[in-house]
C-alpha cells in the first residue's frame, strides 16, 4: 500500500532517495489512519522490512525483488530496457537481496538474467513434446 500511495518507482530509476522519503511519508499517513497501537505496529513492520532486521523481512524483501526481476525477463527487459540497465547492475541490485534469502534460487535466476542479456528469449518452462 505504501508503494502505491508513494508512486512505485523502478529499482533502477534515478530518484531512489526521493522514493524512500515519499514511502516513509506515505507509511506515516496511511498507518496514522489506524488506531495508534496498530499504526505504530504496522510502521514498525514496514521499517523492519526495509532494514531486513528479521529472517521474515529478509525473505519478504527477496520476494519483493524477485517479482519485478521476473517481470522484466518476461517483458523482454521491461524497465531494464527503458532505463538502460546493464547485466552487472541487475546482478548488483537484485543479487544481494535475493541470495540472502534464497541462495539456490539466485543461482538459477542468475542464469536467466545472463541468458536475457546474451539475447536469448525468456522461456518460462520447457515445452511438452
Amino acid at each position: 500500500m505504501v508503494e502505491i500511495d508513494a508512486r512505485d518507482t523502478p529499482l533502477h530509476a534515478s530518484e531512489r532517495q526521493e522514493k524512500l522519503e515519499a514511502e516513509t511519508m506515505a507509511a506515516r499517513r496511511i498507518f496514522g489512519l489506524l488506531p495508534p497501537d496498530r499504526g505504530t505496529e504496522y510502521f514498525a513492520l514496514c521499517d523492519e522490512l526495509e532494514s531486513s532486521r528479521s529472517a521474515e523481512a529478509v525473505f519478504a524483501r527477496a520476494i519483493d525483488r524477485l517479482q519485478p526481476l521476473q517481470s522484466n525477463l518476461v517483458r523482454e527487459g521491461g524497465t531494464w530496457a527503458e532505463n538502460g540497465v546493464s547485466e552487472q547492475a541487475v546482478m548488483e541490485r537484485y543479487g544481494p537481496v535475493i541470495s540472502a534469502a534464497m541462495p539456490d534460487l539466485w543461482l538459477e535466476v542468475q542464469q536467466m538474467v545472463r541468458r536475457h542479456f546474451a539475447g536469448h528469449p525468456f522461456v518460462p518452462c520447457p515445452s511438452a513434446a
